[in-house]
Formats: C-alpha cells, structure tokens, sequence
C-alpha cells in the first residue's frame, strides 16, 4: 500500500506536498540498455501496448509511462512487479506533480545536499553510511555540496527529508528530473519593426510605450567587456546577428569556447533538437536564440535587427533539450558556471521550487564576478495569475513580467508582490521582432515574410515574459 502522506520533500524549511499521478509511472533502465531498446520492450509489453505517452528521456535513462483513463486500472501490481524484476531495468518510480507549478517530476535515486560549513569530511562519511549511501559525488562548484545515490530508490524522499531535518545540512531534496516551462507565447532593416525599442505608435500602439531605448543610447549601447548569460535551451552561434557577439573564452586551455551544454554535457552551445511542426516551441530548441537577440543583436551591417545593449556579449548556457525534463543539479550548476563566466543572468523559464536552484541563484548573487555580484533576472511566468513562478519568486532574483505596447501589463502575465517590474513584449497587438534560429526550416518563422522574413532568418511573434526578460538586463 502506498502512503501518500510521504509524498513531500521540502523548500527552505516548508513542505511542499507532491501529488502522485495515477497514470504515470517511470522506468529506470541500465547504462548498458539503450534508450530505442528498452522503448521497443516497453511496446512489446501486452499491458502497456495502449499508452498514451512513453517520454523519452535518454539523457536520465528514464521513460515515463502515461496509461489514458480505460487502462490504468487494468495495470496491476504484478506488472510493474514483472518490470521492475526485469535484469536491463534498476527501478520502477512514481510520477508526481507539483501542484504550484503544474509540472511532472521524477525522483530517482539521487539527493542534493548542502552541508553547513565546518562540519567535517569524517562526520559527513558517517551520517551518510548511517542513511545507506551507495555513492557520493562532490559538486564542481560548491565544495560543501554532493549528489548522494541512495541504496532504495523507494527511499528517496524519506532520506532527503532526514538530511533535510538534520543539524548537519543547510538543504536537501530530491534530485528531481523536471519538467519546465519557458515562459514564451509563441536600426537597420528591420528597426521600425522593433516597437519594444522605440514604440512611434506602429501596428496601432501607443506612443511612448516602449523600453526607451533611444534615450539610453545616448549613454550607452552596451560594453563589450559585460557578457550577459542567456541560460535556455541554446544559442544560435553562427546567425548573422548574433555571432560577432557570442562569448569567447580568453583562456585557450579551456573547453567552453563559445560557453556549455549543461544538458549534454558538452562544448557546443547550439540549438540542437527540432521536431515537426518546427514553427511551435513544443519540441523545438527555439527559445534560447531570439532570447540572445533580444538582448545583443548586432545590426549586422544595418541589415538585420539591433538587441537593446548590441555592445554586450552573449554566453549561451544550453540547460534545455526540446521538452526533455532535466535534473534540478543541471539548472543549478548552470546557473553557478554562469556566474563564473558572465556578468549578468537571463533566465526566461520556470520550474517547480528548488532549494539547488535557489541556493544557486544566491550564491551568484552575492558571489558572482569575482565577488562582486551577478544580477539574476528571471521570467515571472505566463500563467495569468499569481503568485509570480519560481525561480523569479527567489528574493535574490530580479522577476520580471510583461507590458504591452498598448502601455498595459500583458493579461497573460504573472503578478504579485514578488514581481520587481514589468518589460515591453507581446499581448498587445504586435509581437516582438527579433532573430530566430537560422537553420533553414526551423525556429518560429520557417521562412515567411508575414512571420519575419523570407529567409526565416527572423521572427515578428517572440513574446511573454520571454522576451521581456532578457530586454529588462
């Protein structure tokens, strides 16, 4: 029998309660299966030959299972006992939701923990034999901080809230792997089209409302000496308007050349996933580009579009990979590396609450460029209501949300006490043009003139809290 009432880990010091889903279950299958192997099996499976969704997720090992409402009844123990026996899978593992957000997490085998300062190798070694620990991993970042793998799977929550009641810890919770939201809906050429930099009343806005970027141009159009992190789903490092702007690591000893995939782990910062329809967010590395344009587009030879600080370098950090859900040490690592790299953070997405991320975000903030302090903007999300998402609702963070060019905060975006202030984007009757992504036939506009250009090279519906987050760096 399942105890629900186990069903929580914490934030801070407040519990946040999981709803498990009724439909959903993960499987955890071994480094030595492949991910279209286990999926063939999991088809070939009589009481799972009906599902509605089996998500692949290779990066975590895991596929989770959505039975629609005629079969989960007809899914019994004895089957996912029969699964969770099988030599090629580790475990069988509930699929929760968070009920702030929305969002479906998974907890596997792993806990994040901070310990507080001065507690020592030797006692750390001990409390975590006492708890079963099977394997310990030191965060790069953080020397106090580990990833811990528990022996029980089944155990996760219970462990992380132990660490999380003891003396020895400043935070601890599962290492979910999470869903996200990015918080889009979907002078030179193209400059009249950039209302949100200077609003003369085009496309039947009001005059005025804008970012007021002429005025700030006068002072400055950005440094080349600031690099703003664009933390998302990667950068487009090779578009016309972008790459003269794109980050470059002084120290040639260094893998990040032009920043980090955190989600593969890798060099290369770039756009990497596309599905059909291309032209949708939804399984599309297309959010991240028109981020970065937003903020430093270069107005390549006046024949492209201009972002609002063109002087500033951009270092993408690709945390993202379509809508493959990511652990929540992903996110915070990335957050960390940035603050190492860059000056200032754009965060355009949302995920349910996280002391890692959190932790992150105040470790950047008062830590960051080199001791000075890295300002943390976030999206304040895209939900019509409130409180603002998390991460914006971290107090270190700067939440932005969306005005119109109609003057007015946008319907869809999110309000509340939390919220720091609002930045011009869609909602009202134009969208915000910017750079899309430039390989042919991918990102919003697939090469249309009436969504951009014929080249595809553009967009005109870049938008929500999005687009408004990057513009207020």
């Amino acid at each position: 029998m399942v105890n629900r009432d186990q069903d929580y880990y914490y934030v801070r010091d407040r519990k946040v309660k999981l709803l498990r889903l009724p439909d959903s279950f993960a499987v955890r299958y071994r480094p030595t299966v492949s991910a279209q192997t286990m999926v063939r099996r999991l088809m070939d499976n009589a009481d799972l030959s009906t599902v509605e969704e089996r998500k692949e997720l290779p990066r975590n090992r895991v596929v989770i299972i959505t039975l629609p409402p005629t079969e989960r009844l007809s899914v019994s123990s004895s089957t996912l006992s029969t699964l969770a026996a099988d030599e090629d899978i580790e475990f069988i593992a509930p699929v929760y939701r968070d009920p702030q957000s929305g969002l479906r997490l998974v907890a596997t085998d792993e806990i994040t923990v901070r310990f507080k300062p001065g507690i020592t190798p030797e006692t750390i070694a001990t409390f975590n034999a006492e708890q079963g620990i099977t394997n310990v991993q030191q965060n790069r970042f953080v020397a106090n901080q580990y990833i811990l793998k528990v022996s029980n799977p089944a155990d996760v929550l219970t462990i992380a809230n132990r660490y999380q009641a003891s003396e020895l810890t400043e935070f601890a919770e599962p290492n979910f792997v999470s869903e996200f939201k990015k918080t889009d809906l979907p002078r030179g050429e193209f400059f009249s089209e950039q209302w949100h930099l200077l609003n003369s009343g085009q496309g039947a806005g009001v005059a005025g409302e804008d970012v007021g970027a002429a005025a700030a141009w006068k002072i400055t159009t950005g440094d080349p000496a600031i690099t703003v992190a664009i933390i998302d789903d990667g950068v487009d490092i090779d578009h016309p308007d972008l790459k003269a702007n794109i980050w470059n690591n002084p120290n040639p000893n260094e893998p990040d050349i032009n920043g980090w995939d955190f989600y593969n782990d890798n060099s290369d910062p770039r756009p990497k996933q596309f599905a059909p329809p291309y032209h949708h967010l939804t399984g599309n590395d297309s959010h991240g580009t028109p981020c970065a344009g937003v903020v430093a587009a270069t107005n390549h030879h006046q024949k492209g579009v201009v972002g609002i600080a063109h002087q500033c370098k951009i270092l993408p950090v690709k945390i993202f990979m379509a809508d493959d859900l990511v652990p929540f040490n992903v996110l915070a690592d990335a957050i960390r590396y940035s603050g190492q790299k860059a000056d200032i953070l754009s965060n355009s997405w949302a995920v349910p609450e996280s002391n890692d991320v959190a932790q992150a975000i105040q470790d950047v903030v008062n830590t960051g460029r080199g001791g000075k302090g890295c300002p943390v903007f976030v999206a304040a999300g895209n939900d019509a209501s409130s409180p603002i998402s998390f991460p914006a609702s971290v107090p270190e963070a700067i939440a932005v949300g969306a005005s119109t060019n109609e003057g007015r905060r946008a319907n869809y975006s999110n309000y509340g006490r939390k919220l720091d202030f609002v930045a011009p984007s869609s909602g009202g009757t134009q969208g915000i043009f910017t750079v899309d992504v430039s390989i042919s036939g991918r990102g919003f506009n697939v090469g249309t003139v009436g969504q951009g250009d014929a080249d595809g090279l553009y967009t005109n519906s870049f938008g929500g809290t999005s687009s408004a987050t990057p513009l207020a760096v």
